[in-house]
């Protein structure tokens, strides 16, 4: 089963303190990867849910179709692994009581986790850095999401977005193998403020792009940082 991996984002935190003066002085000019088209200026249909997530750090809008994963759920009860209340699950809509074999039928999920650093320890919200020497680190945070279990397709892209209110968010897109044959398109968001890191996960199985989007796509243009 796929999991959100904290200790990468505690390599990312050492390892981004080694650069941090030089990052903090690179001109978006000097980037070999640069912000590109985005729906920054996205309104939140009147139907979606607001939550507060990451332990009231931030907090995002989902669509009506999705719901929020429980400890006490049936479906959440039967899962193969710990349940970790730090990381904000969203899965589609009924999921919670559904009884086996009968989950497979449609796959979709928004999951938000954080990593608490130093003041400093992170850009702010609007900065942006180059991303040579983080490469490594977020092909890591990719494999998280493919486990043992699961294989990539193509290689990872990744680039800075705008997210709205001049805030940035390092975007990283991903295929990779899904369960039963099918195939699954994955984003991985980045999201900085001085001593917190955010990573959202957005991920739907790719024969039911039809259902999910643009609606899951357009999450991330809700993120709203509350502290």
């Amino acid at each position: 089963m796929v999991m959100n991996n904290k200790f990468l984002f505690g390599i990312f935190l050492h390892k981004y303190k080694k650069v941090i003066i030089f990052a903090f002085y690179i001109a978006l000019t000097a980037c070999n990867v640069s912000t590109k088209g985005n729906n920054s200026q996205f309104v939140i249909p009147e139907s979606w849910i607001t939550y507060t997530v990451c332990d009231n750090y931030c907090s995002i809008s989902v669509p009506s179709t999705l719901e929020l994963r429980n400890e006490d759920d049936y479906y959440t009860r039967h899962l193969p692994y710990e349940y970790d209340p730090s990381v904000n699950v969203f899965q589609q809509k009924g999921l919670a009581n559904t009884e086996l074999p009968n989950v497979d039928e449609h796959y979709c999920r928004v999951m938000m986790s954080y990593y608490i650093g130093d003041k400093g320890d992170f850009p702010s919200p609007t900065e942006e850095f180059a991303f040579n020497d983080y490469y490594a680190i977020f092909d890591e945070l990719v494999d998280a999401q493919t486990g043992d279990y699961y294989s990539l397709l193509e290689a990872p892209t990744y680039r800075w977005i705008d997210i709205g209110n001049k805030n940035k968010a390092i975007e990283i897109n991903y295929r990779r193998t899904g369960n039963k044959g099918n195939v699954t398109n994955g984003t991985i968001y980045l999201l900085c403020n001085r001593d917190i890191l955010v990573q959202m996960v957005v991920a739907y199985r790719e024969s039911e792009a039809e259902l999910w989007l643009p609606d899951v796509q357009n999450v991330i243009y809700t993120f709203k940082w509350e502290k």
